[in-house]
């Protein structure tokens, strides 16, 4: 990268120092873990940077029996499994659901399901019947604007959005945030991202924001350089902070511990 990023504010070479305002990280990271490793997580001096506890819908059994007599309300978002005739996985999330009713050492906090290949986002959004609101993975491919456009029309479920990778260019998820933003479209970052992306994605929120268009946001999201990013991140207020969280709701990480050390090595965050 030759100079700053255009169309994100206070990017630069130099990465600067300090940390980031406390509302641009806080329930930040979703990330898949054991029970006991949950547990040590929800104790330290990162908790406040976690967000539910992300499970597969098929391992919800398993998490219930590593769980404690005496935990209570530990706060989960269920993952579809689509399989064969169930192409959005939504008989094994139904099935956990159902699981969940009489076990308050769980409380449901939302669902991930991906748009079918081919199906319209109406007909899926017809078949929702969970009582906390589902995130719809929708690839930026052909017809995915008819079905943002649905999205934001049912007002009750919310995007989901890969990042660049399997094929898919930057432009193409840029042009989806862009869209998403110029809707009021909440969005979470699905497919387990590493640190780089993280503050990618946080920083191509806070350029669509600013008024970037597709070509600016794509780069953001394209950068693995990290200096540019932290130094947009630490010039963040708590004002820009907490406007750009209410359309990046959460990234999902591979290892949430991993992804707290990556951050706490670049000094975007420490403990108090």
């Amino acid at each position: 990268m030759d100079g700053p990023l255009a169309g994100l504010p206070g990017a630069s070479t130099d990465a600067g120092e300090g940390t980031v305002v406390a509302p641009l990280v806080e329930g930040l990271l979703l990330g898949s873990a054991s029970a006991q490793r949950h547990r040590e997580d929800r104790a330290a001096w990162y908790a406040d940077l976690l967000g539910p506890l992300l499970v597969p819908a098929t391992g919800l059994a398993d998490l219930q029996e590593e769980l404690a007599a005496g935990e209570v309300a530990v706060r989960v978002v269920l993952t579809a499994e689509p399989g064969p005739g169930d192409p959005a996985g939504l008989l094994p999330l139904r099935e956990a659901r159902n699981r969940l009713l009489d076990d308050d050492r769980l409380e449901l906090t939302g669902v991930h399901v991906p748009l079918p290949p081919g199906a319209a986002m109406p007909d899926l959004l017809a078949e929702l019947d969970f009582s906390v609101p589902a995130w719809v993975e929708v690839p930026p491919e052909g017809g995915w604007r008819e079905a943002v456009a649905a999205l934001a029309m049912d007002g009750a479920e919310r995007l989901a959005l890969r990042l660049p990778g399997d094929g898919q260019t930057a432009g193409a998820v840029a042009e989806v945030l862009r869209e998403a933003v110029d809707r009021d479209l909440s969005v979470r970052i699905t497919g387990a991202v590493p640190t780089p992306a993280v503050l990618a994605a946080l920083c191509a929120v806070r350029a669509a924001l600013n008024g970037a268009e597709p070509p600016e946001i794509a780069a953001i999201l394209a950068e693995r350089t990290t200096a540019p990013l932290a130094a947009a991140l630490r010039r963040m207020s708590d004002a820009d902070a907490a406007v750009a969280r209410v359309f990046l709701d959460a990234v999902v990480v591979d290892d949430v511990r991993d992804a707290v050390d990556d951050l706490v090595a670049l000094g975007l965050v420490g403990p108090v």
